[in-house]
């Protein structure tokens, strides 16, 4: 695929860092606002919302629990978005989708042209009173169920999403659709670092680096606890992830 070949190391690094901040924020509200803010680096958005999905007791789905990371001049988007989690199956030409109960990530312009899209009352409400055009939008949905919307939005100056930053975005649904469908705060899975230091011949070092990679700590801090250097930590750092044959921080929340 064209798009993934386009992708450069540093967006890489950058989708396993904010793949091991889903995986690892213990609690729910905290680590949707850490991603909008990741995300930032690699898909610039003017405004983006982040709400989850609800089902009330007549069994309608809602959008609840907003959060919002907001780039505009005009700060105060209070009220259209009030407007839209209490109004989104109206009003929301692409609402739709979240009754699929599928995860799939696109373009608002995928499937309205601009055309279409700004002769609706969903562009003239919700998007025109803080100058927005461009959308894109990942439904996440796990197990059969809708559990959240992430929205990003761009001026008309902008351009709309590319290709590449669909995908990059597509990459990370499944994650965020699987630690939507756990409790309310979510704690790190449960691991055992001493039956891994046994089981993968880990040096006391290794055991030391690995048992703060668990506990959340990012490189620098890792380093500061163990009186070394960042350059000698990311020897053990290599040495730790050949030996557990992984790649990625994330990747530990897999090991069996």
């Amino acid at each position: 695929m064209d798009s993934l070949e386009k992708i450069e190391k540093n967006e890489v690094q950058l989708l396993s860092h904010i793949i091991y901040t889903i995986y690892n924020t213990k609690n729910r509200k905290q680590m949707r606002k850490e991603v909008l803010e990741l995300l930032q680096y690699a898909i610039p958005f003017d405004t983006a919302n982040f709400f989850l999905v609800k089902t009330d007791a007549s069994g309608k789905d809602c959008l609840t629990d907003l959060v919002n990371v907001n780039c505009l001049k005009n700060p105060d988007v209070s009220a259209v978005l009030n407007r839209y989690m209490n109004e989104c199956s109206t009003i929301d030409a692409t609402h739709w989708l979240c009754k699929t109960n599928k995860a799939i990530t696109y373009r608002v312009t995928d499937f309205l042209s601009e055309e279409t899209l700004e002769n609706t009352d969903y562009y003239k409400e919700m998007f025109v009173p803080h100058g927005l055009h461009y959308g894109a939008q990942t439904v996440l949905a796990h197990n059969g169920r809708c559990l959240g919307l992430l929205t990003l939005f761009r001026t008309k100056e902008g351009p709309n999403f590319s290709d590449k930053e669909i995908f990059y975005l597509d990459n990370l649904k499944d994650h965020l659709s699987v630690q939507l469908d756990q409790r309310e705060d979510i704690h790190t899975p449960s691991h055992d670092p001493a039956a891994l230091v046994e089981r993968y011949e880990l040096t006391r070092r290794e055991a030391e680096v690995l048992e703060l990679l668990y506990a959340g700590c990012p490189n620098e801090v890792i380093a500061d606890k163990l009186y070394i250097s960042e350059n000698t930590l990311r020897r053990h750092l290599y040495n730790l992830y050949s030996k557990l044959h992984i790649k990625h921080r994330w990747e530990l929340f897999f090991l069996e």
